[in-house]
């Protein structure tokens, strides 16, 4: 039995490149619902942060705060 085993034929060739980009899709979505949970809490965290200020001081050329922030938990 071969460790690996080199692909020849075309078709053989066409399986491996299919596999490994199944693959890095399948990398790829594990990535982003990783990153995606702590990209929320940084831009929850962030936007509380922001609605904690004084609105009273904030320039009229800024753009309006949001007036409630969804939290998902």
């Amino acid at each position: 039995m071969y460790m690996f085993y080199i692909a020849e034929t075309p078709r053989e060739k066409k399986q491996v490149a299919l596999y490994w980009e199944q693959q890095r899709k399948l990398a790829a979505n594990i990535k982003d619902s990783y990153d995606k949970v702590e990209e929320d809490a940084y831009h929850s965290n962030f936007y509380q942060k922001i609605l904690s200020y004084d609105k009273s001081v904030r320039p009229d050329f800024f753009s309006p705060l949001p007036k409630k922030l969804k939290t998902e938990n």
